[in-house]
């Protein structure tokens, strides 16, 4: 029994048929090849254009982060200059403003700050987590600093607190 997708066969019992319409059968041929090509261009158009707008996501991203980056090393070394104490006395400053400046503007003094908070992600996170490393390096002991940080409702009144702890811990060191 011969296969039924066998062209060769197929071409060679309709081939009269063909040799009397060729331009049929090759516009027939054209015709099937454009609607082919057509489905085939449309289904990857949309999947090229999806990855494209997802690598231009990743590129825009990337730029972004390494700005970021950047000034993150910029003011880390600029930082660095200063002393340990006079930097903890800084952030810890710079943490009560902040603290009552969100307490302010959200009469809710409970008011949960989200860990996403970009103004508290930028400017002090990465900050406090440096000096706490510095401090365990002198001998210091960040505990209650840990606690406060690991505390998941970030509120007003939990910055203030981390606040206090830096504060203590900056009047242990010496100038």
């Amino acid at each position: 029994m011969a296969d039924p997708w066998d062209i060769t066969d197929k071409l060679k019992k309709d081939w009269f048929v063909i040799k009397g319409a060729p331009f049929s059968f090759v516009a027939c041929c054209l015709i099937v090849a454009c609607v082919l090509w057509g489905i085939i261009y449309w289904h990857y158009a949309g999947i090229l254009e999806s990855n494209k707008a997802q690598i231009d996501s990743g590129q825009t991203q990337i730029e972004s982060l390494k700005t970021a980056l950047n000034n993150a090393q910029k003011q880390n070394s600029a930082e660095a200059q200063i002393p340990l104490k006079e930097r903890t006395e800084i952030l810890a400053h710079q943490l009560y403003e902040f603290s009552t400046t969100f307490a302010e503007r959200n009469t809710n003094n409970s008011a949960r700050i989200p860990n996403w908070n970009t103004e508290y992600l930028t400017n002090f996170l990465e900050r406090i987590e440096n000096v706490r490393d510095e401090m365990e390096k002198s001998g210091q002991n960040t505990d209650g600093l840990a606690k406060s940080l690991a505390d998941p409702d970030l509120t007003p009144m939990v910055t203030f607190e981390i606040a206090q702890e830096l504060q203590k811990l900056s009047s242990n060191l010496k100038k």
